[in-house]
Order: structure tokens, then sequence, then C-alpha cells
């Protein structure tokens, strides 16, 4: 079942084996979407360029940066990845990364994969209220997944 499933992994937060894997999780994933959104930005400068070039270049700029941060704090401070501050910072980040390609005015989205990883520094919380409510939904995913129905 989905319940024994997640309450397993949550109280599994804070071994070290696992902690090291989410970072991990998280740097790749990050690493991969950067790419992934440098090929998508260069394919839209190419085709059809976005009136608004400076929201472009100032998402690479700030997806790049992002990276290289957290990169950075997975190697020096990994403490840090898992604390409610630096999950509100990269929610900002992610959410403007992934916005630019509308404010831009592109015809596509070019921000790619890179807000994906995202749900590996949500994994990672250790923000006790952060994960009592993703077991708050355990309730819902199994009504959706269909192992059990609401009374």
């Amino acid at each position: 079942r989905l319940t024994a499933m997640l309450k397993g992994r949550f109280d599994q937060l804070g071994s070290p084996e696992l902690e090291t894997t989410l970072r991990r999780m998280v740097v790749v994933f990050r690493f991969l979407g950067w790419i992934w959104m440098i090929l998508l930005v260069v394919v839209t400068l190419a085709s059809s360029p976005p009136p608004r070039l400076w929201i472009v270049y100032a998402s690479v700029v700030l997806a790049t940066f992002w990276v290289l941060l957290t990169w950075y704090m997975a190697r020096n401070h990994p403490q840090q990845l898992g604390k409610a501050p630096w999950f509100a910072l990269d929610s900002i980040v992610m959410l403007a990364v992934g916005a630019a390609s509308i404010a831009s005015g592109a015809d596509e989205l070019f921000h790619g994969g890179l807000p994906l990883s995202y749900v590996f520094v949500g994994a990672s919380t250790h923000d006790p209220s952060f994960r009592a409510a993703l077991l708050g939904m355990r309730d819902d995913i199994e009504e959706m997944l269909g192992w059990r129905s609401r009374l």
C-alpha cells in the first residue's frame, strides 16, 4: 500500500544514505534540466526570438547561477538543502524560471526540465510541516490510484 511506502520513506529521512542520494538527484536533475533549457533557448532564439529577449537572457543567467549555487551548497553545506529557507528560495527561483517563457512572449516554452528538479528539493526538505502536508495527501493519492474508496 502507498501508505506504508510513504510512511517508510519518510521514517528513513535523516539516514545518511538517503540524504546523500537525494542531494545527488537534486544536483544531477538540476544540471540535466539546465542543459535541456540551454538547448531550448538556442532553438527558440534561432527560430522565433521572443519580443522581450532580456527576459530570456535573465532566465538563463538566473538558472545558471542557481544550478551552480545548488552544486556548491550540496558539496559544502549539504544540511542547508533540507531546510525550509532553501526550499522557499528554490520555489521562487523555479517559478521565475518556469514563468520566463510566457513573460518573454516566446511562442514555445523554453525552460525545459529545470523545474522538475524541484520535486527532489521538496523530497529532501526536513521541514516537518512539509512532510506532514505530503503525508496528508496520502488518502487522496490512494483514492486517485484506486487503492481504496472514499467513505
